[in-house]
């Protein structure tokens, strides 16, 4: 069987760990659903019953600390915030091999 390598690069990702509610924690690697997300970004949604495995790697973890700005719909609400840790893998690469034989449809960056 014959697999296609796609290799993906950022400056920046972030997997959502929704463990820790306001501490924004990243999964090291990028979940299934999300591999599959970019892999029908990639070939279009109507690719079915295909083959893939993936690997992620990234040089470094960057924790920045944010303010975080809420909006209610109350009057004495105003001006809610909160301060927020969120953790980024700094320059990720993810290679996803697949047995897709398909041309690149991209539709979303």
């Amino acid at each position: 069987m014959e697999f296609n390598k796609d290799i993906l690069t950022a400056p920046l990702a972030h997997f959502k760990s929704g463990i820790n509610g306001k501490n924004q924690n990243t999964f090291r690697a990028a979940p299934v659903s999300t591999i599959v997300g970019i892999i029908k970004n990639i070939y279009g949604e109507n690719v079915k019953d295909f083959i893939f495995g993936y690997t992620t790697k990234y040089k470094t973890i960057f924790k920045d600390i944010t303010t975080i700005y809420k909006e209610s719909n109350k009057k004495d609400k105003k001006g809610i915030f909160d301060i927020c840790k969120i953790e980024y893998l700094v320059n990720p690469e993810i290679t996803i091999y697949t047995n897709i034989n398909k041309k690149i449809e991209l539709n979303e960056v």
